[in-house]
């Protein structure tokens, strides 16, 4: 009989370790698993920072292209009027020289 109690006692023990170390691994099952929540929460917040500072990179795209588009219409707006100064710089110079004609055969 006391063999058996023994017997018993030992593998009470042998149960209550194994239950210890369960609970042991269950406790760093739970920590790993807090850490990972704690990383992943602040992965999201990374990319919801990444779609605002995208979005804010696209306004300004809009933004720069909107000027490009303007900057190219005023140098269209630009050239027309030089090619225009031109003509009349022509039609200026031939009535001068038809003044001059004039005032020599004067």
């Amino acid at each position: 009989m006391k063999t058996a109690t023994t017997d018993t006692v030992a593998a009470i023990n042998a149960i209550h370790g194994t239950i210890r170390e369960l609970s042991e691994i269950a406790s760093a099952i739970a920590q790993a698993v807090y850490e990972q929540t704690a990383v992943t929460q602040d992965m999201l917040g990374n990319v919801q920072q990444a779609a605002i500072r995208t979005q804010e990179v696209t306004a300004d795209i809009s933004v720069v292209s909107k000027t490009a588009e303007d900057s190219g219409e005023t140098s269209n707006h630009l050239l027309d009027a030089a090619s225009n100064l031109s003509k009349e710089s022509e039609t200026l110079k031939g009535v001068v020289a038809e003044f001059l004609r004039g005032i020599q055969a004067a």
